[in-house]
């Protein structure tokens, strides 16, 4: 099997050379206003196709066509931006072609949109076709080799990185041959690092490839390029570094990193800012508060927003509201009325191990909760663990009748409406939410999950120590 993925690949690597062809012979015309694209799709049924704008990881309709027996055209006097663009055939079925202020026709089948692709029109394809006709295949038969579970992790490794010098091999290639087109640009940010095309006294620094990359990721990304922000290319590789690459231990290690990237992006201002826009946004859906209040108070806030900016006044309040609740801050106070209309006030609660649970009858992931919390309740009750759930319903009767059904003894109250002083103390954009609070009302944790809160009781309730 090993011999003949080797064969496979050489045969790939030779077939796709043999059909190199000089650059400069590709017909093209570019055009002086607006835009005019052709297709021709075998196999293609449906009424209608969009061209759809690509800026990281937003895509955008731009115009329409109707199809004619597979034939389509987008012709427009208005102009629209250089960049990659997206070709949406149905729901599932689509293709990205490069736009730089020239015409193009290409013609393709439907059910191999790629690898049937002839660019009969257009540089910058032809440039951006040859790419993806040789390296889909590579990554292909990269995902084939990962999965296999009867071969050794050092050959499996040695065999990809192979195959990844080959690849970036032939992309340098393509960006020197069309040093002077988008799709060249575009292409090179693509290419990923590969340890052992560096001098051995760079390697010997890392004790692993992930080690190497945290370093080397970006090397191949000009981020002084702004046209890059018209792909995916950016927005992908922020994204890839983020989730794979960083280490997650804690709010720390987030911080670093977004220095570091911060650190890549340099001084131009529109890179800049989108970069930024999407680091912040990733730590806000990920609830991380700590390093979502960091970066915008280093990078948005102290690099020249002004007081009359909305933004930097919604995100100001935001990041004093993350202040309240950081770990080792005292919890802000809470008086609500439970169910008899008494008033509990959070202050008042005498519990050496608190947790203060935010929930709504309407969600479904806080009736899972509420079912966990039930147990873990019954077990560390009497070692002194409890809990004062605070529901956001805006109907009190909903509440009250959920009460009746779930039938424990927590502290119960109500906090109506979002414009709560304990929403917005507390920052309650989704629910469930949960902080966890010691004797002194100190916030000393604040699980996501049940499932990490049980750990933290079993840890220190259960007699397990770590």
């Amino acid at each position: 099997m090993k011999k003949l993925l080797y064969i496979s690949f050489l045969f790939l690597s030779f077939h796709l050379k043999a059909q190199y062809v000089d650059p400069n012979s590709g017909p093209s015309h570019i055009l002086r206003d607006g835009y005019h694209m052709e297709f021709k799709v075998d196999g293609f049924k449906a009424k209608k196709v969009y061209l759809c704008s690509i800026y990281g990881d937003q895509i955008k309709p731009v115009d329409s066509a109707i199809n004619q027996n597979g034939a389509f055209k987008f012709e427009r006097a208005k102009k629209i931006p250089s960049g990659q663009y997206r070709i949406y055939l149905d729901t599932l079925d689509f293709f990205d072609i490069i736009f730089n202020q020239e015409d193009m026709e290409m013609h393709t089948k439907m059910d191999s949109l790629i690898m049937a692709m002839k660019v009969v029109k257009s540089n910058e394809n032809y440039c951006f076709n040859l790419y993806l006709k040789r390296t889909l295949p590579i990554d292909e038969m990269i995902g084939m080799i990962s999965q296999y579970s009867d071969s050794s992790e050092q050959w499996k490794g040695e065999t990809i990185e192979r195959m990844l010098v080959e690849k970036n091999l032939y992309t340098r290639e393509l960006v020197f041959s069309f040093n002077r087109t988008l799709a060249s640009r575009i292409i090179k940010s693509y290419i990923t690092p590969t340890p052992s095309t560096y001098d051995m006294s760079e390697r010997v620094k890392y004790n692993s490839r992930t080690e190497f990359l945290r370093v080397h990721f970006f090397d191949n990304i000009d981020f002084t390029d702004t046209m890059l922000l018209y792909s995916e290319s950016v927005y992908n590789s922020v994204r890839y570094y983020m989730e794979y690459l960083m280490e997650k231990k804690d709010d720390s290690d987030y911080i670093i990193t977004a220095d570091y990237i911060m650190s890549m992006v340099g001084k131009n201002q529109q890179m800049y800012r989108y970069v930024l826009d999407l680091m912040v946004d990733q730590f806000e859906n990920s609830r991380r508060d700590v390093p979502y209040a960091y970066i915008n108070e280093k990078y948005l806030i102290g690099e020249g927003c002004d007081d009359g900016d909305v933004k930097y006044q919604t995100v100001s309040e935001k990041i004093n509201t993350i202040k309240k609740t950081v770990l080792g801050a005292i919890a802000p106070e809470i008086a609500l009325p439970n169910a008899k209309s008494n008033i509990i006030k959070l202050s008042e609660v005498k519990s050496p191990w608190l947790l203060v649970f935010f929930w709504s009858t309407h969600c479904k992931y806080c009736k899972k909760s509420v079912a966990e919390l039930t147990s873990l309740y019954k077990t560390y009750w009497p070692k002194g663990f409890d809990i004062y759930a605070v529901n956001v319903d805006t109907n009190r009767m909903q509440w009250i009748n959920t009460l009746g059904v779930i039938n424990n003894r927590w502290m119960h109250v109500w906090a109506p409406g979002k414009y709560n002083s304990a929403i917005k103390d507390y920052d309650v954009f989704v629910t469930p939410k949960m902080l966890l609070l010691d004797e002194n009302k100190k916030i000393i944790y604040k699980p996501r999950n049940t499932a990490e809160l049980k750990e933290v009781l079993d840890t220190y309730l259960g007699g397990v120590k770590k």
